[in-house]
């Protein structure tokens, strides 16, 4: 039978698992997930995808990203394999590394966006394996918090949802692109159909990056008539600077607040939702 073919188009995001081989485990030690977040980076610096976020548990990985004009079987295939291959001679192994085929779910949905990156980063806790998500130091939860920073990782499109004049009773924030009901981006169910120039199907594999900006602030030049303009436009600049950092300070905390609180009444059962689609 052949193999289901997935659907795909330029801008395209994606919940992914990739799940150990009769769920062994597929990283043994610090070692591992080391090796397997090069691989990660290497492969989002040649495909130009963005990564909004990750974690890596140990027998099981999620991945929450974007494509660019790479598809999803490419990007999947490099690092699955890359990293197959890595841990088989490190550990003297042969054999499939992984169960099958990676699992994926399209998303087409502005909020589920968000709860899937709140299920990614709540894995750890709900397995038993820390008590908070910020003890997990696997997953992109601190890269969130400004705790570390990362050249894969952009949590900028998720922290939009928390910027404080994006709120307003609304988890996504307006003139957001690139997910359904947007303009170029099929609204759920119209992925199914083929189109060529539109959406590219392929089958999955066993086995520069984009930084989006919160707030640009305007570009300075000098006045050629001396230093006053310059200098207006540093105070400019600089006021600029800091109610874009007071801002991003808000968001986090919010963003901390989301993921760690109890979730919202009608979120309920969202997990056991996300779990299904990828079994």
């Amino acid at each position: 039978m052949p193999k289901r073919k997935r659907v795909w188009y330029p801008g395209a995001v994606y919940h992914i698992m990739s799940r150990g081989n009769r769920r062994s485990k597929i990283f043994r030690d610090d070692s591992d997930y080391r090796v397997y977040l090069k691989i990660l980076d290497k492969t989002c610096f040649d495909y130009k995808f963005q990564l909004y976020g990750y974690c890596l548990m140990p027998n099981h990985i999620h991945l929450q990203l974007e494509t660019g004009e790479t598809e999803i079987w490419e990007i999947m295939r490099r690092i699955n394999r890359g990293y197959a291959c890595f841990f088989n001679r490190r550990h003297n192994l042969v054999g499939h590394l992984f169960q099958g085929r990676y699992k994926s779910k399209l998303i087409q949905d502005p909020h589920y966006n968000l709860q899937v990156n709140r299920y990614i980063h709540l894995n750890p806790v709900k397995a038993g394996l820390v008590e908070r998500p910020g003890d997990y130091p696997w997953s992109s939860y601190s890269l969130y918090l400004g705790y570390e920073r990362s050249e894969i990782v952009n949590p900028d499109r998720v922290l939009q949802y928390f910027w404080p004049d994006n709120r307003q009773g609304s988890a996504w924030p307006a003139g957001s692109a690139g997910l359904a009901g947007e303009p170029g981006v099929p609204a759920a169910g119209e992925g199914e159909a083929e189109s060529a120039g539109e959406i590219a199907a392929g089958e999955g594999p066993e086995d520069g990056r984009v930084d989006g900006a919160l707030a640009p602030v305007p570009e300075l030049t000098a006045s050629p008539d001396g230093a006053g303009d310059w200098s207006r436009g540093m105070r400019n600049f600089s006021a600029s600077a800091d109610r874009d950092l007071a801002n991003l300070k808000l968001a986090r905390k919010a963003y901390q607040e989301y993921i760690e609180s109890e979730p919202p009444a009608d979120e309920a059962g969202i997990d056991e939702q996300i779990e299904k689609e990828l079994v």
